[in-house]
């Protein structure tokens, strides 16, 4: 998550894939709440999709998100 929002705002659009059905589980409260709020701040320059698997890398990416559907991204 912290190179997602140094990506964004560098400008660049970012999406975040995390396989748990929530992002920063290992951080300690006060810094998830600090990096949530940055996050949003940043509003749709970064897209958190949890519940994702990434299937595969390369010119496009294709991911199942938590209902098991495939997504592509260009």
């Amino acid at each position: 998550c912290e190179a997602a929002l140094y990506l964004a705002q560098e400008g660049k659009t970012v999406m975040v894939l995390e396989m748990q059905d929530r992002v920063l589980t290992d951080a300690s409260a006060s810094y998830r709440s600090r990096l949530s709020r940055n996050m949003e701040a940043m509003g749709q320059s970064i897209t958190l999709v949890t519940g994702a698997r990434c299937q595969s890398m390369g010119p496009e990416v294709v991911y199942r998100d938590a209902s098991d559907e495939i997504h592509t991204i260009s």
